[in-house]
């Protein structure tokens, strides 16, 4: 079993607690070195205006280890690669982000999977002037850059335009083929004072009857292809992680902790997948990053 593993992104706290209860020592960078943090780990502040350059520099000062990353850095693959100079990622290789991370790609997925998808505006074309879209960056997280889109607005390369969906958000998380938990998202909650569409949380566990989870689970698996170890597709908070294995009493991310040693096959790493689901007669696939 590895003794320690560092967690590096924009908040580190949630994924550390995580740790700490499964019986794993931990160190952390992120933006904050909040004080509970600070309790429970070796914790190292990244400077607002250095973040996330200096993250793989500050991580140099800890033993070579694994490390889970997490608060958008799924967005910077350049720093990922870095950081593997001196330690070994646990979690989605940055070579593979590309690949999962493209809006497209997961469409064709779910396809596949006999699940929908909001649709999706064609690249370079402009939005429709009939039904309600959103305009969502490639490269984001936490619903930072979403809104509405205008009727015949022009594209552009940072962003891409999907349908509106009105329903209930939920996000599901998969070890391999295996549904780990499902939980609600709190998205633009006007009590917590969020912009529309900023990410607030997860509640649950919540029961969620669907037949192909597994089909789905195993298509988004194949195209991460192996891993390190276990990370969602989304690396959006840990509270979707956090709340279904309190439900389940296993023990994430040692329950996995199979896919932190070196495998037989480039197939037999346990990887956790995470997404989202909201449904307007039927269920449809939202894309997490987004």
């Amino acid at each position: 079993m590895v003794s320690s593993v560092g967690v590096v992104g924009a908040s580190a706290r949630a994924a550390v607690h995580s740790l700490i209860r499964a019986g794993y020592s931990a160190w952390a960078i992120d933006r904050f070195t909040d004080r509970d943090l600070k309790r429970t780990a070796a914790a190292v502040v990244c400077p607002v205006d250095q973040y996330p350059d200096a993250i793989p520099g500050l991580a140099k000062q800890f033993p070579p280890s694994r490390v889970l990353y997490t608060g958008g850095l799924e967005n910077d693959p350049h720093i990922l690669r870095r950081l593997e100079q001196h330690h070994r990622l646990w979690g989605t290789p940055p070579d593979a982000l590309g690949p999962i991370r493209n809006p497209f790609r997961l469409a064709e997925l779910a396809a596949e999977a006999g699940w929908s998808m909001p649709r999706l505006v064609p690249l370079n074309a402009t939005c429709p002037n009939d039904g309600c879209w959103l305009r969502k960056l490639y490269h984001s997280s936490g619903g930072h850059g979403i809104r509405f889109a205008q009727p015949n607005e022009p594209a552009s390369p940072r962003h891409y335009f999907q349908e509106y969906l009105d329903g209930a958000p939920r996000s599901a998380v998969f070890v391999d083929d295996t549904l780990f938990g499902i939980t609600e998202q709190l998205i633009g909650q006007p009590w917590l004072h969020a912009k529309p569409f900023a990410y607030c949380g997860n509640m649950g566990p919540v029961a969620l009857p669907q037949p192909d989870w597994g089909r789905l689970g195993q298509q988004l698996s194949q195209a991460r292809g192996a891993s390190a170890g276990p990370s969602p597709l989304s690396l959006r908070s840990e509270a979707r992680i956090t709340l279904p294995r309190r439900k389940l009493r296993s023990t994430h991310p040692p329950a996995h902790s199979a896919a932190t040693r070196p495998a037989p096959t480039p197939t037999s790493a346990a990887r956790p997948v995470a997404l989202s689901a909201s449904n307007r007669a039927g269920m449809a696939i939202v894309p997490e990053f987004a």
